[in-house]
């Protein structure tokens, strides 16, 4: 018997080392898009307020609590084509699901990172929150009004979303396709300032309470200016600056084609986001952003 125990040690080796046998019971996690081998963050569906882990082989690669909703994004460094991920999530009273595996696709190129650091999603959250508070009174003190709703877009392909700026792409949202690692630049968050219908000033909500069609047309006066700022993790806040007439929740942002390769959409001729030159702004970000580094 003591000859076999290796062996029966080896089918249960890993999965004991990393909290024992799966409970049947439970849902298997879901990931939400595909894993690219420019992935740097893994979204995954599990149980509300558990923790989800990815492994490959022994080794984990990341871990990140999932909310009520149970909805977790867990960083990971950048693995290799034809990869085998392990992914399972422990309830908040320690069981753990059975595994879901996945295997790294896509043989896309590294660019060079030129962000301060690799944020989490509640960083990105804090440093836009904070920023807002600044661009709030900013806006009363300009007569203009806040809104986050800086970048949304209607039915679209499966390729990440990105702005062109003079430092090359910056990824806004991020399909895993081709994912974090392809951009050398990506946003934390951002805003636009407008003038608006209602001559309510500062932060505000209406941005939400209007169809992407509709864009700022139904809270921004006719012939003004809208301006987005968008917060790259450089430490470096960009611009766009147009007509309401010509601005809408996509101006200035394009996207990759469904093998993430490419654009399917640009964001056009004079839509490119320039480095604002709101030293102010800049400033702001830069201080914001010490706190989180």
């Amino acid at each position: 018997m003591k000859k076999l125990l290796p062996v029966v040690l080896g089918a249960t080796l890993v999965s004991s080392l990393i909290g024992g046998e799966a409970n049947a019971a439970l849902k298997k996690p879901v990931t939400v898009w595909k894993v690219s081998n420019t992935a740097g963050f893994v979204d995954v569906d599990a149980a509300k307020n558990s923790t989800v882990y990815i492994y490959k082989g022994g080794k984990r690669l990341g871990k990140a609590k999932a909310g009520n909703y149970g909805s977790a994004t867990v960083a990971i460094q950048p693995q290799k084509k034809g990869t085998v991920l392990r992914i399972f999530y422990k309830t908040a009273k320690g069981i753990k699901s059975p595994e879901t595996k996945i295997t790294v696709t896509g043989n896309y190129k590294k660019k060079k990172q030129l962000a301060v650091k690799k944020f989490t999603l509640a960083e990105r959250y804090a440093i836009t929150n904070d920023f807002v508070k600044w661009a709030s009174l900013k806006g009363k003190q300009e007569r203009k009004a806040v809104t986050t709703k800086f970048f949304d877009h209607g039915a679209a392909g499966k390729g990440d979303w990105f702005a062109g700026t003079p430092h090359g792409h910056l990824q806004v949202q991020d399909f895993n396709n081709p994912g974090y690692y392809a951009f050398g630049l990506h946003a934390i968050g951002g805003v636009a300032f407008y003038s608006p219908k209602d001559n309510l000033y500062g932060y505000s909500k209406d941005g939400y309470n209007t169809s992407t069609a509709e864009g700022y047309f139904n809270i921004a006066k006719p012939k003004t200016y809208v301006t987005k700022y968008v917060l790259g993790d450089n430490g470096v806040v960009y611009e766009l600056k147009k007509k309401r007439e010509h601005m809408s929740f996509s101006a200035g942002f394009g996207e990759y084609n469904n093998k993430g390769y490419g654009s399917t959409f640009t964001p056009g001729k004079g839509y490119n986001m320039i480095v604002s030159k709101d030293q102010a702004a800049q400033a702001k970000l830069k201080s914001i952003m010490k706190k989180y580094q």
